[in-house]
């Protein structure tokens, strides 16, 4: 598999582990339940009359009791219990995980790339420089950083995808995702060597690869810091869809997808940087990419059955 799971990020193993997959079981065999089929992954939505415990997370079911294999369910509660915008999130979000997952689907949001990568960029690079005090010199390296995590994420690099016009492409695409001149995309990606043979692109990656760049965030950076600095940019409160949305693509497309769709986003950090981002470009960007994301889910799912 060319992608990562959810299964494999930090946030998620550490949840499960807290016996949250029981306790959502247990309610899946005690409630009614409606499917809504994607590829060979399914979305299970529980329906029970007293609603769910309060949960962000959906749950990988499959059937031979291997979380990460193909023909997996997805389980999601109930959302009578949650407020708007966390049922709508907690949909979204396990929609296009179970897209992601599955490998029949050749679907890797492609058509949402461009603006997606440069606000994923913006968001945890520029939180990163300002929380840590990064200097103004390594600013441009802690982008790139960025950048090669959200293009490349759960991919295991091959260096002969370096080689030619394939190194073009992706210097390129650093290059329009952090607004860094190709040249210095260039010196700093061969300064550093981040492209190795074999390289896996996850998030022990970011953080190992970010504290290599600056002195300062060698010193300071290590997992639990890099979460904490952007846990306060989404609801109050709500700190595992932030935390996921970092290392987990469908998981910040769903939290993009709703700071343009939901009125009631408006007034937090990720939003506000949003606005700067775009300027007056906002309002259309946010419909060409909410139209994107709904033309994907939509072409994956079939209608639900009881």
């Amino acid at each position: 598999m060319n992608k990562l799971s959810i299964v494999d990020t930090p946030t998620y193993k550490a949840a499960m582990s807290t016996g949250a997959k029981q306790d959502h079981l247990a309610e899946l065999i005690a409630g009614t339940t409606k499917r809504i089929e994607v590829g060979d992954a399914s979305v299970i939505s529980v329906i029970r009359k007293s609603g769910p415990k309060r949960h962000s997370l959906p749950i990988l079911i499959s059937p031979d009791e291997a979380s990460n294999t193909l023909h997996k369910n997805l389980l999601i509660l109930n959302t009578a219990s949650l407020r708007d915008h966390e049922a709508n999130f907690m949909y979204t979000a396990t929609v296009l995980t179970a897209i992601w997952e599955d490998e029949t689907i050749n679907e890797d949001y492609r058509t949402v790339s461009r603006m997606a990568a440069n606000i994923f960029v913006r968001w945890t690079g520029g939180a990163v420089i300002n929380r840590f005090g990064v200097a103004p010199a390594d600013g441009d390296a802690v982008r790139i950083v960025a950048a090669i995590y959200y293009h490349f994420q759960g991919m295991r690099f091959n260096e002969d995808d370096y080689e030619g016009r394939g190194s073009y492409a992706i210097l390129a695409k650093l290059a329009e995702a952090t607004g860094v001149p190709n040249s210095r995309v260039k010196e700093i990606v061969d300064e550093f060597d981040f492209f190795e043979d074999k390289t896996l692109f996850d998030f022990t990656w970011y953080v190992s690869t970010l504290k290599r760049v600056s002195a300062i965030l060698n010193d300071l950076v290590d997992a639990q810091a890099l979460l904490a600095s952007i846990t306060n940019s989404w609801f109050p409160g709500l700190v595992v869809p932030p935390q996921l949305a970092l290392q987990y693509r469908p998981f910040f497309i769903a939290m993009l997808y709703s700071a343009f769709n939901d009125r009631s986003a408006s007034k937090t950090s990720f939003v506000r940087l949003i606005t700067n981002i775009l300027e007056g470009k906002r309002r259309r960007q946010g419909e060409i990419f909410v139209s994107a994301v709904e033309s994907i889910m939509k072409a994956q799912t079939r209608a639900p059955r009881d």
